[in-house]
């Protein structure tokens, strides 16, 4: 298996916010990542998957997902 980088993340960032209305981004801790999404202009964001900061490889798979769904949203 290939290893999943912050580059391959922010990739599917950029096809997120080309599809969904409102701003993503990938927040980074403790060796995992999480995709947020930015509620307000105070800084608001708000945990899309409810599931913290996971394994990057776990991310890429839930953001391949997400970004499945809001095709078929579109269908």
């Amino acid at each position: 298996m290939q290893r999943i980088t912050k580059q391959d993340l922010e990739g599917l960032i950029n096809m997120i916010s080309s599809r969904a209305k409102g701003k993503y981004y990938v927040s980074y801790q403790c060796g995992g990542a999480s995709l947020r999404q930015l509620l307000n202009e105070s800084g608001g964001t708000s945990d899309v998957f409810r599931c913290g900061h996971i394994a990057k490889r776990d991310l890429y798979r839930r953001m391949e997902a997400f970004i499945d769904g809001l095709d078929c949203e579109k269908k």
